[in-house]
């Protein structure tokens, strides 16, 4: 690579798991350099505002200073850009991934982080995911010590001193170990519901086309479009909000998911918002 001697060589960084989500492993980077990842993104010319922005992002950026300073192939780290290809890069379908306009941006399980706490999940971005599909237990999205959102763009301008392989583990506000956070386990057949929705979201989201057992091979976008519930609200985007359909999502298992639910009201900071929110009551 003819410019690789232009940025310095980082170690002390883990390779991008192959479930991992590129804008943790890009925090990582930035802890190894011991430098703001609102720098490091600046070196790299990467066009983003949040490191979140990076894992469903459409901009490819250069990669030549990210592989030479990481030792990471051109090839691999170009591979992690495939989803902004898909509907999740595409701003009409937001509502399917926890991105930088809403307060929560993070989900995680927190026996998945007790096992290996050095990465964030490409999964626990999406908004549509609900259940750990390893251990069968509910996604959360605040610290169980102070109730914050796990946002890690709070730390996208400060300097870092953290080692990279603990960073991600650890609550951004407070440090508490996530792991430690209570484990919820949903009744078996409302789990194998949950996990048959998130499955068939992912499947459009990041297919181009769907087979239909009747229409046959038709788009994935217009397939989509049933499992989202529209209503007027004026944007900088678009003219209406778009969010996802739980009722349409869980079926028949939608009065039991309602109600499994709601019977956690007291203890919200527990549960990821939109399980808890006005949008799952019946519409």
């Amino acid at each position: 690579m003819s410019d690789s001697t232009q940025f310095p060589r980082c170690f002390n960084i883990p390779p991008i798991p192959k479930d991992g989500a590129l804008s943790g492993w890009i925090m990582q980077v930035a802890a190894a350099r011991r430098i703001p990842v609102r720098d490091l993104v600046r070196e790299w010319k990467y066009p983003i505002r949040s490191t979140y922005e990076a894992d469903f992002s459409r901009e490819v950026p250069p990669l030549s200073a990210m592989a030479s300073m990481t030792l990471e192939s051109p090839e691999h780290l170009a591979s992690y850009h495939r989803h902004g290809r898909t509907l999740l890069g595409d701003y009409r379908y937001a509502c399917l991934s926890q991105h930088g306009s809403g307060a929560y941006v993070h989900y995680y399980c927190p026996a998945c982080l007790a096992e290996n706490p050095s990465y964030i999940r490409l999964k626990w971005r999406l908004g549509y995911q609900f259940v750990c599909e390893h251990h069968h237990i509910l996604l959360l999205d605040r610290c169980p010590n102070c109730t914050a959102a796990i946002d890690f763009s709070i730390i996208f301008g400060k300097s870092l001193r953290t080692d990279p392989f603990s960073l991600l583990g650890s609550c951004p506000n407070c440090q508490e170990s996530l792991k430690r956070a209570r484990r919820i386990t949903p009744p078996q057949e409302l789990a194998g519901k949950l996990t048959t929705a998130q499955n068939t979201i992912h499947r459009l989201t990041t297919r181009p086309t769907f087979k239909h057992p009747r229409a046959g091979v038709i788009s994935s976008a217009k397939v989509l479009d049933g499992f989202l519930l529209r209503k007027q609200h004026t944007t900088e985007v678009s003219s209406e909000y778009v969010g996802l359909n739980y009722r349409r999502l869980f079926l028949n298992q939608f009065e039991d998911a309602h109600a499994f639910f709601q019977s956690f009201s007291e203890e919200r900071s527990y549960l990821p918002m939109e399980l808890t929110c006005d949008i799952l009551h019946p519409l």
